[in-house]
């Protein structure tokens, strides 16, 4: 049984309009995503890939090590598993 969502004035949307709201949601989704495709630059995307690129594996990188140290940091203390 799902339950209804709340509003922020605390109304409840009952479930048989959700699947209406999420269909139109998803449609404006893929029209808004279709217009960003069309004003996308990829004179400027190759003009930076090199930056970018090194900048989105050392994200990857930083946050692979990261949690590789907290997960030996939690198993060896011994009170989360």
């Amino acid at each position: 049984m799902k339950l209804p969502i709340l509003t922020a004035v605390g109304d409840k949307i009952p479930n048989p309009s959700m699947s209406n709201l999420s269909a139109i949601s998803q449609i404006g989704l893929v029209i808004y995503m279709f217009l960003i495709g069309l004003e996308f630059n990829t004179k400027l995307l190759k003009h930076h890939i090199k930056s970018a690129s090194l900048l989105s594996a050392a994200g990857i990188i930083n946050s692979f090590i990261l949690g590789a140290i907290a997960s030996f940091w939690f198993y060896h203390n011994g009170d989360f598993f």
